[in-house]
């Protein structure tokens, strides 16, 4: 093994800026969609208002949960296994 390979850190997930950002992200997207469905459950007011509201708040809700949830999971895939970028410590 060369001398540069057996110094250079390892790089795990969620250790550079962008896999921390993406982590952040994916989490404040789920929460996001926990409010917009329990919102919806309890019908007290719409998160996304519109020209024309939905009649059934908890459809919106459910909605809002599933794309919320979807975009915060691909965010927390893509900030663990994305490799860090020419700004990441990549121990050159």
């Amino acid at each position: 093994m060369s001398e540069s390979t057996s110094d250079s850190p390892a790089i795990g997930p969620f250790e550079g800026g962008f896999g921390i950002g993406a982590a952040v992200v994916g989490i404040v997207s789920i929460l996001f969609g926990v409010y917009a469905a329990y919102d919806g459950y309890m019908g007290t007011g719409m998160v996304v208002r519109s020209v024309e509201p939905m009649s059934e708040p908890i459809l919106q809700g459910i909605i809002l949960l599933a794309f919320a949830s979807a975009f915060g999971i691909i965010a927390l895939y893509v900030g663990a296994y994305m490799e860090p970028g020419l700004g990441g410590d990549q121990g050159h």
